[in-house]
């Protein structure tokens, strides 16, 4: 599993966009840009090889970790606090 895991975060970029973290693995997130576009969750890694389906799914992502991870979803929250 985590070799898979470290297949995909290479194809991503190696760290997080928005603060360049490349420590830990395990604080690498995929969070897709457009929640309607996913077609499986990448994190139910132990289903998957990497592969074309998965480069598939990988393009749809952006590569953060946990940390801006969660400031993302707070941007879309307050997005959508702001349009209601």
């Amino acid at each position: 599993m985590r070799n898979l895991k470290s297949k995909m975060i290479e194809y991503k970029g190696g760290c997080c966009v928005r603060c360049g973290y490349k420590k830990y693995q395990g604080a690498l997130d995929f969070h897709h840009l457009d929640p309607n576009e996913k077609d499986f969750n990448l994190s139910h890694l132990r289903r998957y090889s990497f592969d074309d389906r998965v480069k598939k799914e990988l393009d749809k992502c952006i590569l953060v970790c946990a940390n801006c991870h969660r400031e993302v979803h707070n941007e879309i929250v307050q997005k959508e606090k702001e349009t209601h």
